[in-house]
């Protein structure tokens, strides 16, 4: 137990649940579960889709920069730090940051047998699995869920034990839909992308199914804007069978679906693409976790805590409420603050990659319409992210951000020439993959 997080309630936080998911990840893809036993919603993201942003070609003030100066040779500090902002805001320049979109949501739906009970939750960091379980009547219900880091593909098991006598008793019902944070005021952009959504179910025979999602983000100048999703879902007993353009399984005792997700492709080619990429992709759970949980497990060791002495660590089994309740009424254990530790390093494991986008502030599992600060926040916020790479044996991952920045710098180049009338370059603080001009046009942002 010393490096698994375990909690006996299922996520709560008031109208947004994915706040206290269980998430996991590859750096490409991200996978975040929550919910109960009777309804069970995995939410699904990519690092490459973000949405609702635009960009605006930046006016030439260079100017204000003139006149800023100037008013600092004078002594006129506040008054000099308006300038260019309000040279900016004159000339009616608006360009805004985008917010990260999750591809979509696997809701699973199960038919209580008696009613739930013993309901615990864990997070297995070591390797990378997200699991809930609960008692119904005689069986114990299981969930798991990774990100495979060999197949870039999510994996995700429903599992009764002891079902042997109550098989028939079973029902689950599966649907692919587009993204919903419930309680959460949807704004025009996600009612759009509500909109275009498009799912379907298809039965090809009685034991293998899948489930399609499609939409789409309003982007100029993207070639395609369609996202989405693919599941195959496969059981070896009981019968599987479409309706509604839902998947309804009886009788049986274990259930793995496979996804997979893409970003700006369009939708036919996408689902053949990953219909086929599924069909082929065939071995059992333990098979494809074996082979994810050795990528991952040399990352997630190449750095180490020990906090206390070793013959008490195996006694490092208590769940979440448990230490945190001890830290209330006393101090912080030397188990609670390693795990913290090491919760903070799989997040950044999970989330990033040196071949994706940076990780931003919610990594791969933001699940919001609009969140604040989800983008990449360059005045302080990434490097305090980043800065656990270097000590912690994961330099790698550092380029990301070189990428990323050197792949904006024909942008700043541009800012540098319109704000200040200079060569070289302007990075602006926040940033998103498809927004690099200045933002947020306040004295404290804008002024270098």
């Amino acid at each position: 137990m010393e490096h698994v997080l375990e909690m006996l309630y299922p996520s709560s936080w008031w109208h947004d649940l994915w706040r206290e998911g269980l998430a996991t990840g590859n750096g490409i893809t991200g996978a975040n579960l929550y919910g109960g036993a009777k309804r069970e919603i995995l939410q699904l993201g990519r690092h490459d889709l973000w949405y609702n942003g635009s960009q605006e070609e930046v006016p030439d003030v260079h100017e204000a920069f003139i006149r800023q100066r100037q008013k600092m040779d004078e002594g006129n500090f506040c008054e000099a730090s308006w300038e260019i902002v309000n040279a900016l805001k004159e000339t009616g320049y608006h360009s805004s940051l985008e917010s990260q979109l999750p591809v979509a949501n696997l809701i699973t739906e199960q038919t209580p047998v008696k009613g739930f009970r013993a309901f615990k939750r864990q997070l297995d960091m070591e390797h990378a699995v997200a699991r809930q379980q609960w008692n119904d009547a005689h069986m114990t219900m299981h969930r798991e869920v990774f990100v495979s880091r060999a197949e870039d593909m999510v994996v995700y098991r429903l599992c009764a034990e002891n079902a042997t006598e109550s098989k028939e008793l079973l029902e689950y019902r599966l649907e692919l839909e587009a993204f919903r944070n419930e309680g959460e005021p949807a704004n025009d952009a996600i009612q759009a992308v509500w909109r275009d959504a498009q799912t379907e179910a298809v039965c090809e025979n009685e034991h293998t199914g899948y489930l399609y999602f499609n939409s789409n983000r309003a982007q100029k100048d993207a070639r395609y804007t369609d996202f989405g999703a693919v599941a195959r879902i496969s059981i070896g007993d009981g019968c599987l069978e479409c309706f509604e353009n839902k998947i309804k399984i009886k009788a049986a005792a274990q259930v793995l679906i496979t996804i997979g997700l893409y970003v700006n492709e369009e939708k036919q080619s996408a689902w053949q693409r990953l219909h086929d990429r599924l069909e082929s992709r065939t071995r059992n759970f333990e098979e494809l976790l074996a082979d994810s949980s050795a990528l991952h497990e040399a990352l997630y060791h190449s750095a180490k805590l020990h906090l206390g002495d070793s013959e008490n660590r195996v006694t490092w089994s208590r769940t979440n409420e448990e230490l945190v309740t001890e830290a209330f009424a006393e101090k912080q254990s030397p188990e609670l603050i390693e795990k913290l530790w090491h919760y903070g390093r799989y997040l950044f494991i999970c989330g990033s990659s040196p071949t994706a986008n940076p990780f931003p502030l919610y990594g791969l599992w933001g699940g919001g319409y609009e969140l604040q600060w989800c983008h990449n926040m360059a005045n302080e916020n990434l490097q305090m992210i980043y800065w656990h790479s270097l000590c912690g044996n994961l330099i790698e991952y550092n380029q990301a951000i070189f990428k990323y920045m050197n792949d904006r710098i024909p942008a700043f180049k541009e800012n540098a020439r319109k704000l200040f009338g200079i060569d070289g370059i302007y990075m602006t603080a926040g940033t998103t993959p498809g927004v690099a001009a200045p933002t947020q046009v306040v004295p404290v942002i804008i002024n270098p």
